[in-house]
């Protein structure tokens, strides 16, 4: 019993979808829920940022993009600021 428990706490996205699973009664297509969520959202606002991109190239430091929402959503934003190329890693909760 031990082993499936750290098993469940020590794998995050195993974690969280047994949680969500329970407290919701049921399974659901997170990929679904996502196009549904990010499916409404209005990109056109969003436009390239030149002051955003020089503060992003000036420090040498690793640059990792944290994010719940899904892969698909933050590439689209990255894309629509021009700063596809500035982040070393984006990290999504996938669920």
């Amino acid at each position: 019993m031990d082993l499936i428990v750290n098993s469940l706490y020590s794998n995050k996205e195993v974690f969280l979808r047994e949680l969500i699973r329970q407290a919701l009664g049921y399974d659901f297509d997170h990929d679904d829920y996502h196009s549904f969520v990010h499916g409404r959202v209005s990109y056109e606002y969003l436009k390239p940022d030149l002051v955003l991109r020089s503060l992003l190239h000036s420090p040498p430091v690793r640059k990792v993009i944290f994010s719940n929402a899904n892969e698909a959503h933050v590439a689209e934003v990255l894309h629509r600021h021009g700063l596809e190329d500035y982040f070393d890693d984006v990290i999504c909760l996938s669920l």
